[in-house]
C-alpha cells in the first residue's frame, strides 16, 4: 500500500461538540457508541490492507463506505472525511479504466483512512480507559 501522510496532528479524536449533540447530551450513550465502534472497527485496518494486498477494491469500498457513516455517527470527522475520500477514490477505480494515477491516489487515500484509523482507535481506547478509571 502507498504511504500517506504521517500521523494526524489533531489535538482531538473526536469533535466533541458534535459528538454530544449527536445524543443530545447523553454521555453515557456516547460512551456506550464508542465502545461499539470500537469493537466492531478493531480488526478494520487489518481487513483494509488485506482487501488491498488482494486487489478487491469492492471489498474496501465497503469497508470505507461503512466506516464513514459510522464515523459520522459519532462525531468523528476527520475520520469520516477520509473515508468519504477513500470510498470516492475507490468508487472510481471500480467504475472506470483504471489508469496507474488512479490506482496510486486510491491507494493513497486508502493509506490515508488506515493512519486515521488507526490513531483514532488508539485515542478512543486510551479516552474510555481514562473515562472508565474516572479520568
Amino acid at each position: 500500500m502507498a504511504e500517506a501522510a504521517a500521523a494526524p496532528d489533531e489535538s482531538s479524536w473526536l469533535d466533541w461538540p458534535r459528538a454530544l449533540a449527536i445524543v443530545d447530551g447523553d454521555v453515557p450513550l456516547l460512551e456506550h457508541l464508542i465502545d461499539v465502534f470500537l469493537t466492531q472497527y478493531r480488526q478494520t485496518t487489518a481487513h483494509l490492507r488485506e482487501a488491498v494486498h488482494q486487489d478487491d477494491w469492492t471489498l474496501v469500498r465497503r469497508l470505507a463506505h461503512q466506516l464513514a457513516g459510522s464515523a459520522g455517527a459519532i462525531g468523528a470527522v476527520e475520520l469520516e472525511r477520509l473515508a468519504r475520500a477513500a470510498d470516492a477514490a475507490v468508487r472510481a477505480v471500480i467504475e472506470g479504466p483504471v489508469s496507474a494515477d488512479l490506482r496510486e491516489q486510491s491507494l493513497v487515500a486508502v493509506g490515508a483512512l488506515v493512519n486515521r484509523l488507526e490513531w483514532t482507535l488508539t485515542r478512543a481506547a486510551s479516552w474510555r480507559g481514562g473515562a472508565e478509571t474516572g479520568g
